[in-house]
This record gives structure tokens, sequence and C-alpha cells, in this order.
């Protein structure tokens, strides 16, 4: 398993995807509406938006960018 150096020793990469990772609006535009709204589930995140745009505004603004 390749792990990734982080402060405090290293962090497999599951841990990068994982709730602590700030999405920018250009890695959530690279992803599928599917994709996005499983992150957000996986969240706990609201997201009733149906356009991509929508979604990823919601999404940013629940994450706190």
């Amino acid at each position: 398993c390749q792990g990734y150096i982080q402060a405090g020793g290293i962090a497999p990469p599951a841990a990068l995807a994982g709730s602590a990772h700030k999405y920018t609006h250009q890695e959530l535009n690279a992803l599928t509406i599917e994709q996005i709204k499983k992150i957000a589930g996986e969240r706990h995140y609201g997201i009733l938006a149906t356009l991509k745009s929508e979604i990823i505004s919601q999404f940013l603004a629940q994450q706190g960018v």
C-alpha cells in the first residue's frame, strides 16, 4: 500500500479521500454527478440540486469553501 507523508506519519491513500480533503471546484467538475453525490452522502451533505453546476455550488458551500 502506497502512503503519503503528512504531519505525524504516513497516511494511506484512502485517508486523502476522506472528509478531511477539501475539494476544489475544478476537482468536482472533473467528477460525474453520481460521484459528487456519493461523496456528499458520505459527508452527510444535503444536495438538493439537479444541475451539475448547482450541485457543485451546494457541495462547496457545505464543505466550507
